[in-house]
């Protein structure tokens, strides 16, 4: 085994796979304090969000606020701060706290509308927020990585190998896809998980 490396079972990471380890391992920790301070919401709370869904999908489609621009910048929002904070010495904090702070949100939202609606809330987090956790996170933990390599050893964009950058272009992609696939899917599959 490399010096450097270290092995968990029979899979060996290198020191990449170490950050994605714990990126992932602070991921995990922000779903679940989200869960934790979804789950301290009063009643009265979850009361006002199941009024507010519910007046949201009464509304005609064409007059919902349910937007390209909130749509975009919820998945950008994280992996381009991440990019930013990679460029200086503050990177090596801000990204592990930055995944900790997209699991809490994406989960804190998740739970919070399950709670709210019942039955159907299950259905209806995962169609609001099943795109976006299924491409953001695989997108999140790359970048995140690459990220805080580039914070670590303060080179900025000259320690970007074409292969990292091609990688992160395609993550880029991916997340562009996502915000077309939710800002198209998730309204119809709302007012499926409404309507069921």
């Amino acid at each position: 085994m490399k010096p450097g490396a270290f092995s968990m079972g029979s899979m060996k990471l290198s020191s990449g796979g170490r950050r994605v380890w714990l990126l992932g391992f602070s991921t995990l920790g922000g779903i679940l304090l989200g869960a934790f301070l979804a789950s301290r919401c009063s009643r009265d709370q979850l009361d006002a969000l199941q009024a507010y869904i519910t007046a949201y999908s009464a509304l005609p489609e064409a007059s919902r606020a349910y937007g390209g621009l909130g749509t975009a910048l919820a998945f950008y929002r994280v992996p381009l701060l991440m990019v930013a904070v990679s460029f200086c010495g503050l990177g090596i904090v801000a990204v592990p706290l930055l995944a900790v702070w997209e699991g809490v949100s994406l989960s804190y939202a998740s739970v919070s509308f399950s709670a709210a609606m019942g039955k159907s809330g299950l259905l209806l987090a995962l169609a609001a927020f099943g795109v976006r956790a299924a491409v953001l996170l695989p997108c999140l933990l790359y970048i995140g990585g690459t990220a805080w390599r580039l914070a670590y050893e303060r080179k900025g964009l000259a320690a970007l190998s074409g292969r990292d950058l091609r990688s992160i272009m395609i993550c880029f992609a991916a997340l562009t896809l996502g915000i077309i696939l939710e800002y198209s899917l998730a309204p119809r599959l709302m007012a499926l998980a409404l309507a069921g």
